[in-house]
């Protein structure tokens, strides 16, 4: 069961879609957008989005799963790369940008370092 719109955007294409349309359409994505995108769901929806990935995919999609568990993305984050999720499966061209991990020590007291 979802909890927001895009959620629901999501699942109606989990469940309208061929397979076929589904591997093509999440294989444009970044494994890790998708890996951001998934937590905003519940674990059977993740479940069922993992489960229409090709089978290398998935296993990267759950690499980026276990990584991201240790980096935060805040909620904002999260909610843009489900609505760039469903934009995908909807096959719109939607939202655009991805995810961009500081690296550790590159935030530094007193504002921008090396500039």
């Amino acid at each position: 069961m979802a909890s927001g719109w895009y959620e629901k955007r999501i699942l109606t294409a989990l469940q309208t879609l061929s397979p076929s349309i589904l591997q093509m359409r999440l294989g444009s994505m970044a494994d890790r957008d998708i890996a951001i995108a998934l937590e905003t769901l519940v674990h059977e929806d993740r479940e069922a989005v993992i489960r229409a990935l090709p089978a290398a995919k998935g296993v990267r999609v759950r690499q980026e799963r276990e990584y991201m568990s240790r980096v935060f993305v805040s909620p904002a984050h999260r909610g843009k790369m489900a609505e760039r999720l469903a934009d995908a499966l909807e096959g719109r061209s939607g939202s655009r940008g991805g995810t961009w991990i500081a690296p550790p020590g590159s935030r530094k007291k007193g504002g921008r370092s090396g500039r």
